[in-house]
């Protein structure tokens, strides 16, 4: 299993991320609303995604200069689907509204579930154009596409985007992805909500309702990713794990994965694991301090050993070395090709900045001083480097 990075903060970390052993990036594209879709000029049509391009190509290329590769995770802005789904809806609904008048109940739902499912994948359509050219534009510098990481949080999506939605959608990535490069790998997008298999099992086997002649999905939808790609944040430190142990949490990975590794080997392609997102909230004693107090003040019983605000459990950091060490260990035997560490450094520097359990997941706390899972990491990505897809 590699070591990568979810994203890059600082440009002058470069020499040390070669120096540390990173093997992989994650970086992102957003593909935003550009106006009405008719009567776009082609020329203006994708100057929003031009510019990414030409940034995420000159950066893949200084990163294979350093012998890392990138993962781009391709995302729309949630507008898309909030504002232009309705639109296709709506005009549906109203095709079809002296039928539903005097449809029976049962109709109506088909009806109701149909004209939704066909507002999807004019979607769809109109987005794999988009997708074909961003992976045509660099094939030639980057072979590893995600489709919408997190897709299910409501703060990434803005709860625009449905599990059964995002199932049809990623069979539209990676048509288009290999239409443009067969060489290439799709990732599903992680999800980082969920402690359990529920949303893997709507990837490869989801509940496929008969709408007329015609079912929800398409045939084969196990098969429409390359790499069963996690977010597995909360399976560690997720709300109501406060007083897991170092072993409980390992015992859960193992249930969870080994039930995944069934579910891909019964209805998907037997994809291997990686993450282009994991880390463990961290915290040290001042931090500690200052929740203890607050913990006091509230009349709450005070856990020194697992708390964070607001209701995110996290890991004193002088546990971490043996928390990443376990957890490294356990994923890659399991057989993960890639995991990318969620944080290089800290985003936030003390208690009174603790808006979101992210901020503080880094190798580095914001001042730079490495904590002990560093060392942990660091030595795992030496001892794996160039590992991946062999």
């Amino acid at each position: 299993m590699e070591i990568g990075l979810n994203g890059i903060s600082h440009v002058d970390q470069m020499d040390e991320m070669e120096d540390f052993g990173i093997g992989w990036v994650k970086q992102s594209l957003e593909i935003k609303p550009a106006g009405e879709d008719e009567g776009r000029n082609p020329a203006s049509r994708h100057e929003d995604i031009d510019i990414q391009v030409r940034h995420l190509s000159q950066q893949a290329e200084d990163l294979h200069g350093r012998g890392m590769r990138m993962v781009i995770d391709v995302r729309t802005d949630p507008r898309i689907f909030v504002e232009r789904t309705p639109v296709h809806l709506k005009k549906l609904q109203a095709e079809r509204a002296e039928e539903f008048k005097t449809a029976t109940e049962s109709r109506k739902h088909e009806i109701a579930v149909e004209t939704a499912r066909i507002a999807t994948t004019t979607l769809a359509d109109l987005l794999g154009e988009e997708i074909y050219y961003i992976v045509d534009q660099l094939k030639d510098v980057i072979k590893d596409w995600e489709w919408w990481g997190e897709h299910t949080c409501p703060i990434v999506s803005l709860g625009s985007l449905p599990q059964t939605d995002y199932t049809l959608l990623l069979g539209m990535f990676n048509h288009a992805v290999k239409q443009a490069d067969p060489e290439a790998r799709t990732w599903n997008g992680g999800d980082g909500v969920s402690s359990t298999t529920h949303w893997l099992n709507f990837l490869v086997n989801p509940p496929s309702p008969r709408i007329g002649q015609h079912t929800w999905y398409p045939g084969g939808v196990g098969e429409h990713f390359d790499v069963c790609n996690w977010h597995h944040y909360k399976i560690t430190m997720g709300p109501g794990n406060e007083d897991y142990g170092l072993s409980e949490v390992i015992d859960r990975y193992d249930e969870v994965f080994a039930e995944s590794r069934r579910l891909l080997k019964e209805y998907g392609t037997d994809q291997p694991f990686a993450s282009t997102e994991w880390g463990i909230t961290m915290v040290d004693d001042e931090v500690l301090d200052y929740l203890e107090a607050l913990q006091r003040k509230k009349g709450q019983t005070v856990r020194r050993s697992y708390t964070y605000s607001p209701g995110w459990p996290a890991l004193p950091e002088n546990h971490s070395a043996e928390w990443f060490g376990a957890c490294l260990d356990c994923f890659d035997g399991h057989g993960f090709e890639v995991l990318c560490i969620h944080e290089w450094q800290d985003k936030a520097g003390g208690p009174r900045d603790m808006n979101h359990w992210g901020a503080f997941c880094g190798l580095k706390d914001i001042g730079g001083n490495k904590r002990p899972c560093y060392y942990v990491v660091r030595d795992f990505a030496r001892a794996n480097y160039g590992t991946a897809f062999n």
